[in-house]
Parts: structure tokens; sequence; C-alpha cells
């Protein structure tokens, strides 16, 4: 069975709580990676796991989720919002949610939402694997016309995107990794770490030691996340 990331952000330890094992009991293709209880825990883990649903209450102390949402807005992930109140239901819309869920929830209505979240990115990942062999990545008035093929990695710099090619250039784009991660064909691209997507092509080998790396075929090394590496794995039939 096919596993889906996600976390869940709420104010309420135990509203979460009951999220998670209601998720757990009902929805076992949904995978709980992390939670967060405050506008600050919850803009760092979404930054640091690119979950594919975040699960986000609308009202956490001083601030909203839609404040959340603003700041990472960049990133690509389905949104299921969770609220004791259903006031916040019209502003909600704008962020094209695939579920709104109210407190206590309601089971029926949880397993419909998860199955459109499911259904959405297998959709997504059925469109970009259709996408051309041909990306155009630019810097101010340069455009470099590339084929995916040919790209090794993409290096996170800051607001921009490093990318290396099997010729040995590079090119820095003037976009951040998170674009590129939408846009590259996801049967032939994964991001490994916050800072690097790597062609799935050119790794060589992988590395448990020294927190977890993997080896390319031009003797590059890159550092994989902890919680990438199960995934990797798993595309690479290692599991």
């Amino acid at each position: 069975m096919k596993k889906y990331d996600s976390i869940i952000i709420d104010d309420e330890p135990k509203s979460v709580k009951l999220l998670a094992h209601f998720l757990d009991q009902y929805c076992p293709n949904i995978t709980v990676t992390n939670t967060a209880y405050s506008f600050k825990d919850a803009i760092q883990i979404i930054q640091n796991n690119t979950p594919e649903i975040v699960f986000i209450d609308i009202y956490l102390k001083e601030f909203l989720a839609f404040d959340i949402l603003e700041a990472t807005k960049h990133l690509n992930f389905h949104i299921i919002f969770i609220s004791s109140y259903d006031k916040y239901a019209v502003e909600a819309i704008k962020y094209g949610p695939v579920g709104y869920l109210l407190k206590p929830f309601c089971i029926k209505e949880l397993v419909l939402s998860v199955n459109k979240a499911i259904a959405k990115i297998e959709s997504e990942a059925t469109l970009k694997k259709e996408e051309m062999e041909i990306i155009a990545i630019a810097n101010g008035d340069k455009v470099k016309v590339i084929k995916d093929k040919d790209i090794i990695f993409c290096e996170s710099s800051g607001n921009y995107t490093l990318f290396h090619f099997n010729d040995g250039s590079t090119f820095l784009a003037a976009k951040n990794i998170g674009f590129y991660e939408e846009i590259l064909p996801s049967n032939m691209f994964f991001r490994i770490h916050r800072r690097y997507i790597v062609n799935l092509s050119y790794i060589e080998s992988l590395y448990k030691k020294d927190g977890g790396y993997c080896k390319l075929k031009n003797d590059i090394t890159l550092t994989i996340s902890r919680r990438k590496q199960e995934k990797l794995q798993t595309i690479l039939n290692l599991k």
C-alpha cells in the first residue's frame, strides 16, 4: 500500500491525538510524520518535511491557519482544514482545500477528504510523468533550455536553485528549489533533502552511516535527510 506523508497542526494536544488515532484506524495509507502546536513550529515543520497533506486547525491562539499558509504558499501540499467553527469556511475556500472538517470529527467526512487529497496527488503525479522532457530555466534575461536527463541534481541556494549537469556545468536559476520540485517529473527526480533534488538514474549507491547519504555516478555525495531515507529506498525498490 502506497503511503502519503502528512502533518497535523493544532494547538490542542487532545485534538491532535484524536485525529492521529482516526487516521491510523480509518486511513491506513496516511502517515503522520510530525505535529505542530504553534505558528513557529508549523512553519519549520512544513518547510523541513515537505508533506503531501496538511491537516491544519483554523485558529491557533493568536494566529490563524491562513498566516501559516501564506508563509508556505511556495510549497506544494494539499490542505484539510479542521475547526470548531464554520465561520472561516468562506475565507478558507481561496486556499483550495480538499476538506473542511468540523470538530468533533466525522469519520465519514475525514475519509472522504483524505481520499480526495490522494486522488489529487495521484492525478498530479500522472501529469508530471506526461510532461515534456525539455524544460526552460531562467535567471534574469538568460534562459537555458535543458533536457531532464541531463540534470544530475538541483541544489538550493536561498531563493535560487543551482542546477548541476552531466557535462560538469552548472546554472543558477532564479526560482527556489520548491518550484522545481513541483515541475520536475516525480518518476525521475526525488527530493532527498531540503537542499537537494536528485535525478534517480544517477544514484549509484546509498549509505546509512554518517546520518545517511548517496553517491552519484560522478562520485558526488549528497546527504539524505533521515525522514527521506525510507521513502527513497522504497522508490528504488530496496524495501
